[in-house]
């Protein structure tokens, strides 16, 4: 289903496909907040490192960056080994430590 939407829009895939997030997080100056789950299959950590280090770079200093340990893409729980099928599973919840964590976040955001 996921390769199907693509495939019909294939225009805007393609696009997508060719920004670079390194440097978009070029022209950001508002506050990010970088989730990243260590049991993603699409996205290594090391990635998530990146993007902070290029927000960084570009003189955003409102940059916070989570890594949650049994987390996937999706950012929900995944307390078993990193895998394909085990991301497939949509019936899992999203992760309570990305819900306190965003939860967290954004109320010292609006509170500023």
């Amino acid at each position: 289903e996921f390769l199907t939407h693509f495939v019909k829009y294939s225009d805007f895939a393609y696009s997508w496909l060719q920004d670079d997030p390194l440097q978009a997080m070029a022209v950001l100056s508002l506050p990010v907040l970088i989730v990243q789950g260590e049991k993603d299959t699409q996205m290594a950590s090391k990635d998530a490192h990146y993007l902070e280090e290029a927000l960084k770079r570009a003189d955003n200093s409102d940059v916070t960056l989570r890594l949650l340990p049994n987390a996937d893409h999706a950012l929900k729980i995944n307390e078993g080994a990193v895998s394909l099928k085990a991301e497939a599973d949509a019936a899992r919840p999203l992760d309570a430590e990305f819900l306190k964590t965003l939860g967290e976040w954004l109320d010292k955001k609006l509170k500023k």
